[in-house]
């Protein structure tokens, strides 16, 4: 036994409490009495640190799990036996609240404490309504001092392991973060906070065991967490946003390695139990943590460079970019800073770091580029790109020499297209729609019609063409399967009124710059398909818009072509005998593409006829490549353009 376990330690107590410890550990164990132990703790709550130990036999006796009584005792009416089982328990509570306030425990005997204290803790956790004597389990400040003296602990290898093989200290964990906030002393706070995040970091939070009991303890699942670790990260960055000391940085780590190992735990059968419908990352998106790591990287900029900021800095934009569909949280995160951290970081001295793991590219050549349909995004980034602190950024030399430079400039010269067309539309917020029964021919502004309260994706001018449709153009039929592929506010991505409104404008912008081409590829793609429906796809993928022609029934859509929504789309551009024209969309999300459709309406299908004559006339056997076949199809193409550009069209998306 280690001699800070053997009773002649207690020889060095002072006189006053040296009797009182004795008689704690008194033989036989029926001549004990829970006031000496009493004693003792209120000696060690007041006794230097260094004193305090010298009543650890005293403790350690009355923590024997052998002492601890059968709970059937609970349940029976008092008799000598069951007082003599209270007073036990009595004794073995202050035993715990006792050792929870020793800080010096040895290497060599935190081993033997934590298979004393384990059985101890866990009968009081499960009991406490039953223990009048314990009074710090409903404040919380029970579980908080249990995780100071696991971490005590925990200091040395072999016992921290057996610690956290257990999944009940996950929830000691969970539940001591949960009672953070009533810890008022900001030395003792701050002492927590720290500790907690020494085990935030542990590999073990990625079974689903432990990530099922931390929850447990966090009394809340993944919404109380996500907002827990919000607040944590946010009271740990400074409030000037000056550079952050090496513990701050590794703090971050902790927190970001947290969320990763949670996600590594989520199963079905955990899934399940806690209700899950989102994951931990899209609740934290959800709840806000994208202000917060974008502070978190403008503060990580100004920071001495080390592996561990490197490491914190590439979490944090990765984390920044994640979006479950598309990527709506960019534009919040370039609002607060993003843009500046990320062209800071590229003139820093982490940047080939950074550049090795392709951050800057993932942003720059995907993320960005991607969401430059994106109204909200471009409204954000035209306001980030007059900053100031973006402004010298982009200007500094050491930008300037960086390897991001090119990629920044390759960027800017997609983007101003984009950013230019945005201001445009910010100062014209009409929209406009055409009037779903087919065989009306208005088209105008957005209030001249009434959307279909079901579907909430046809517009008619008026009941009687509503009534049309419904009777004998098949809405009535296809009413309840519209919606996804339209751009309605029932679509998948989610988009607001005005998100779809600037798409719709964005389509037609880049439609009437590609008309020409566009025009002669419906001819040809008529001449050598007679019969067949042909579709106008808009690529959206990397900044620079890709538009084809492709068959209705394209591979590239196979996702589509057997949905019923879709075939009623195709059908009614069939029975509009030209005046309504299958455009479709594709825009990136994290997981792949998205597709809907943004169908083009004319108000006289004079165009369309056109074509259809064209094509009739030139010869389906010759080459497309062929220069005779080509001088046929540009002699039509004066007809088909002047046709277009007839005043008396009208043509919308």
């Amino acid at each position: 036994m280690h001699e800070s376990l053997r009773i002649e330690t207690l020889s060095r107590l002072p006189p006053s409490i040296r009797a009182s410890a004795t008689a704690a550990m008194a033989m036989p164990v029926k001549n004990r009495k829970t006031e000496d132990l009493e004693r003792v703790r209120t000696f060690v709550n007041n006794a230097p640190l260094k004193q305090r130990i010298l009543a650890l036999p005293a403790i350690y006796a009355n923590l024997d799990p052998l002492q601890i009584p059968d709970t059937s005792i609970f349940d029976m009416p008092p008799t000598p036996s069951s007082l003599a089982a209270v007073e036990t328990i009595n004794r073995g509570v202050v035993a715990v609240e006792t050792i929870l306030l020793v800080r010096n425990i040895p290497e060599s005997v935190c081993s033997q404490i934590w298979s004393r204290v384990l059985p101890w803790a866990q009968f009081i956790e499960l009991y406490h309504e039953h223990l009048f004597i314990v009074l710090s389990i409903s404040d919380g400040s029970f579980y908080v001092k249990l995780l100071m003296l696991l971490d005590n602990l925990a200091q040395e290898l072999d016992t921290a392991q057996r610690i956290m093989s257990v999944p009940w200290f996950w929830f000691i964990l969970g539940r001591s973060w949960s009672h953070l906030p009533t810890v008022v002393d900001e030395g003792n706070r701050k002492h927590v906070r720290f500790t907690l995040q020494h085990f935030f970091g542990d590999k073990a939070l990625a079974d689903w065991r432990n990530t099922s009991e931390f929850l447990d303890g966090l009394s809340g699942g993944w919404f109380q967490l996500a907002r827990s670790l919000i607040s944590f990260i946010q009271e740990t960055l400074p409030e000037s946003e000056a550079a952050l000391n090496a513990e701050a940085i590794y703090f971050l780590r902790s927190c970001l390695r947290l969320m990763g190992y949670l996600n590594m735990a989520l199963t079905g059968s955990l899934q399940e139990r806690f209700h899950l419908t989102l994951d931990l990352r899209q609740q934290v998106l959800s709840q806000g943590i994208i202000r917060v790591l974008s502070q978190a990287a403008r503060c990580l900029t100004k920071s001495e460079a080390s592996d561990t900021l490197v490491t914190v800095l590439r979490d944090c934009f990765n984390l920044i970019g994640f979006s479950p569909s598309g990527f709506p949280r960019l534009p919040l995160a370039i609002e607060e800073g993003l843009l500046h951290a990320l062209l800071a970081c590229a003139g820093g001295p982490y940047a080939a770091a950074l550049h090795q793991h392709d951050y800057f590219t993932t942003y720059l050549v995907q993320w960005f580029p991607a969401s430059l349909v994106d109204y909200k995004f471009l409204c954000a980034l035209d306001k980030a790109l007059n900053s100031s602190e973006v402004v010298d950024a982009v200007q500094s030399q050491h930008f300037k020499r960086s390897l991001v430079h090119k990629l920044w400039d390759k960027f800017m010269i997609i983007a101003k297209e984009y950013l230019d067309f945005s201001r445009e539309f910010r100062g014209n917020r009409t929209s406009y729609r055409a009037c779903d029964n087919l065989k009306c021919q208005k088209l105008d502004v957005k209030t001249a019609f009434r959307r279909c309260s079901w579907c909430r994706s046809f517009y008619y001018c008026s009941t009687q063409c509503q009534g049309i449709d419904w009777r004998a153009g098949g809405h009535r039929k296809t009413c309840l399967s519209f919606g996804s592929l339209l751009l309605s506010d029932k679509n998948d991505l989610n988009f607001d009124a005005r998100q779809r409104s600037f798409l719709r404008a964005l389509v037609h912008h880049d439609y009437k710059k590609a008309r020409h081409r566009l025009l002669t590829d419906q001819t040809k793609f008529m001449t050598m398909n007679p019969g067949a429906e042909h579709l106008v796809l808009y690529e959206y993928l990397d900044g620079v818009p890709k538009i084809t022609i492709e068959p209705a029934q394209s591979y590239l859509l196979s996702d589509l072509v057997d949905r019923t929504e879709w075939r009623n789309i195709v059908a009614r551009v069939h029975a509009s005998c030209g005046r309504m024209r299958l455009d479709v969309v594709a825009m990136r999300e994290t997981n792949g593409v998205a597709y809907f459709v943004i169908p083009m309406r004319v108000n006289t299908s004079l165009v369309h006829d056109r074509m259809v004559r064209a094509a009739e006339k030139l010869p389906t056997s010759a080459p497309v490549a062929d220069p005779r076949y080509m001088a046929q199809v540009y002699q039509h193409m004066g007809a088909i353009l002047s046709a277009a550009q007839d005043p008396t069209v009208v043509e919308i998306h």
